[in-house]
């Protein structure tokens, strides 16, 4: 059994502007489990547990719905956090681009994938908050970078990942590499 999903790695220019948001989170001295810099990932599709035996099939899946797909622009622009400000629970920066969600939802239903609904907004996760402490300062410092614009990439490779979770954080191998065109 592997713990696998679909994924789009981001450019280091992009980690270290997003680096220094979560530098800003830090400084609130809020209660974060941070996504580490270089795992900063776009989800395309979580899999989950998958019997090994069925790997060869998400790929040939993969193959086929990805073969047509043409490279795009991906813009991230903007912070926020789910579920609301009120009760913050994931502080993510946003991605303003609708070909990458049109992309997301055909991965998810070509791999009969339930979409949560929080992934309905097409964002890139940085950081969990484990606990309601300094709240406020973590909405101020969220709210500072919500017109923020991080920069723009195009994607030309999506992977497909097995997640190994450990206390350190999870590590992350590359199963398959999809070209686009």
């Amino acid at each position: 059994m592997k713990r696998l999903f679909v994924g789009i790695p981001l450019p280091g220019v992009l980690r270290d502007r997003i680096e220094e948001f979560c530098q800003k989170l830090k400084e609130t001295g809020g209660d974060f489990r941070f996504v580490s810099v270089e795992n900063l990932h776009l989800t395309v599709c979580f899999l989950g547990d998958v019997e090994e035996d069925q790997i060869s099939g998400v790929v040939e899946k993969l193959r086929l719905l990805l073969a047509k797909q043409v490279r795009i622009k991906v813009n991230l622009a903007g912070a926020g956090c789910f579920p609301d400000k009120t009760r913050i629970n994931v502080v993510w920066i946003g991605l303003g681009d609708g070909v990458l969600i049109n992309l997301i939802r055909g991965v998810n239903a070509g791999l009969s994938v339930k979409i949560e609904h929080e992934e309905e907004i097409p964002h890139l996760t940085v950081a969990r908050v484990k606990s309601g402490k300094r709240k406020e300062m973590i909405r101020e410092v969220v709210e500072k970078f919500r017109d923020v614009n991080f920069g723009s990439f195009v994607v030309e490779k999506i992977f497909l990942y097995e997640s190994e979770l450990e206390p350190e954080g999870p590590i992350y191998t590359v199963v398959e590499e999809f070209k686009l065109l």
